[in-house]
């Protein structure tokens, strides 16, 4: 399956209430190295260079991400299509390891931006969400410590290597300097990139697009939070005495993320159901 990215930010306060046990198993996840142990020797010599033309250099990497895209669709004579058998087995195998690698830079990317804004990176791993989704992810607790700017800057660094290299791979393309057999592999590594791009944006399910809105409201502990106050209906509904610290304009953020959230999941696992009755038909005597 597809890697995807979630940073564990499980709320905004230290001294949260831990994760309950069906949260834990909807949420699978495998630690596999400490992210300091190797992200604070990179900080440090990044720390030894210039900063202004490294964010020059970022920010037209972004810029370009955004632009030669669209310039390869609207001028370029590729043929931006994908046929099974178009690749061999090396060409796979090539594929697979672009792939694996920009996942690792995107992972790198969100737990050096932490470690640069002076947070702690924990443990970068894997996992796999409601027994569906797999997904690589860094857990960026620490963001908590940071102002909104620094959380964003967090959640935007992972799609901003995305960005940059898909901007990369379509000028590879414009230019015409790829040979056929390499213009094959990029054609389908961008379309994992677009892809990738697309499900991260997704604030749904605990990717980078949900910390993004989570920053952009202030609300650290958003979907924790308004799956709280889901709970809480059935008993304000009858009247019945609630605790409540929340705001107005807060019942309103968490009444409407929760709604549509519980609406979404609702329809990509029944879609996710169907699939598997496709592929796999049930033969009744």
């Amino acid at each position: 399956g597809m890697l995807v990215d979630s940073e564990a930010r499980f709320g905004a306060k230290p001294l949260q209430r831990r994760q309950g046990w069906w949260s834990r198993l909807m949420h699978l996840r495998i630690a596999l190295v400490h992210g300091d142990r190797f992200l604070h020797p990179m900080a440090a010599l990044l720390h030894k260079l210039p900063a202004a033309p490294l964010k020059l250099l970022l920010a037209l990497l972004v810029l370009n991400g955004l632009i030669a895209p669209l310039l390869l669709l609207l001028t370029s004579h590729v043929q931006l299509s994908f046929t099974p058998g178009m690749l061999d087995t090396a060409g796979l195998v090539i594929l697979a390891g672009l792939i694996i690698a920009e996942i690792i830079l995107h992972e790198i990317a969100h737990g050096l931006s932490l470690t640069l804004l002076g947070g702690q990176t924990r443990d970068v791993g894997i996992g796999i969400h409601y027994f569906l989704i797999p997904y690589a992810y860094t857990n960026t607790t620490d963001a908590y410590r940071l102002n909104r700017r620094g959380r964003l800057l967090v959640s935007l660094a992972g799609p901003m290597v995305d960005l940059s290299l898909l901007g990369i791979n379509a000028t590879l393309l414009n230019t015409g300097i790829l040979t056929p057999a390499a213009s094959q592999i990029v054609i389908v590594w961008m379309a994992f990139q677009v892809m990738m791009l697309l499900w991260n944006a997704n604030p749904f399910l605990p990717f980078d697009g949900y910390y993004v809105l989570a920053d952009l409201l202030n609300e650290p502990a958003l979907r924790r939070e308004a799956f709280r106050y889901l709970r809480s209906l059935p008993h304000r509904l009858v009247g019945r005495a609630v605790a409540d610290r929340h705001t107005p304009q807060q019942r309103r953020i968490y009444l409407g993320y929760g709604l549509l959230t519980a609406v979404y999941m609702m329809g990509f696992l029944s879609y996710a159901f169907l699939l598997t009755l496709a592929a796999f038909p049930i033969s009744m005597p």
